[in-house]
C-alpha cells in the first residue's frame, strides 16, 4: 500500500495521493480535448496512456484503501473495474447519438468532436470531487508511523521480485485480451 502506479511513484511519496490523481485526469483530458481538434494524435496518445494508468492505479487505491477494516476492499475494488466498461458504453452512446442527429458529413466534419469536447464536464466533475476527497485512512495511519516507502519502485521490484514479476506478467498477458474484445466488438 502506498503506491500509485511504477510510471507515477515518485521517490518521496510524501506528499497527497489525490494531488496525482488530479494531475492524471488533466494529462488525460489535455490529450482528449487537443485530440478533437485533430493534432499531435501520437505523442497525446502517449501521454495519455501514462495517464491513464497513473489514474486507474491512484482510483484502484484510494477506493481500497478508504476501507480500513479491510472487509469490502474487494468490492471497492472492483468498482474502479467496472467504471471503464460503463465508460465506454456511455462514450459509445453519445457517439450513436451523434451519428443519429447529424448528417454523414456533418457528423465527419464536427459531429464526432462534440463527445469530445463534453467530457469537459466530466473532468469538472472529477475535479470537483477530487478537490473534496480527503486521504485515506490507511494512507494517514501509514505517515503517521512513517511507514511510507522512501522509493516505491525500488521497493516493489526489490522486496519481492517473484511476485513483481508475477504481477507484471499477468498483466502483459490481461491487457492485450481487453483491447482485441473492445476493438473487435467495436468492429463486429
Amino acid at each position: 500500500s502506498g503506491e500509485i502506479d511504477i510510471a507515477w511513484a515518485p521517490p518521496d511519496l510524501r506528499f497527497k495521493a489525490k494531488r496525482v490523481a488530479a494531475d492524471n485526469l488533466a494529462l488525460t483530458q489535455a490529450k482528449t480535448a487537443l485530440a478533437s481538434v485533430g493534432r499531435f494524435e501520437i505523442v497525446l496518445r502517449v501521454v495519455q496512456g501514462i495517464a491513464v494508468g497513473g489514474e486507474w492505479g491512484g482510483a484502484a487505491l484510494m477506493v481500497n484503501e478508504f476501507d480500513a477494516s479491510g472487509r469490502r476492499r474487494g468490492f471497492y475494488g472492483s468498482l474502479v473495474q467496472v467504471a471503464s466498461p460503463i465508460g465506454v458504453l456511455i462514450a459509445n452512446a453519445m457517439f450513436g447519438f451523434m451519428n443519429t442527429v447529424t448528417t454523414d458529413a456533418q457528423f465527419m466534419d464536427w459531429g464526432w468532436r462534440v463527445p469530445f469536447l463534453l467530457s469537459v464536464v466530466l473532468v469538472a466533475l472529477g475535479a470537483f470531487i477530487r478537490t473534496r476527497v480527503s486521504e485515506a485512512p490507511v494512507f494517514l495511519e501509514m505517515k503517521a508511523k512513517k511507514e511510507i516507502a522512501r522509493n516505491p519502485f525500488a521497493e516493489a521490484v526489490f522486496r519481492d521480485p517473484k511476485n513483481f514479476l508475477i504481477a507484471v506478467g499477468l498483466k502483459i498477458c490481461q491487457v492485450p485480451w481487453v483491447y482485441m474484445l473492445t476493438v473487435f466488438m467495436v468492429l463486429y
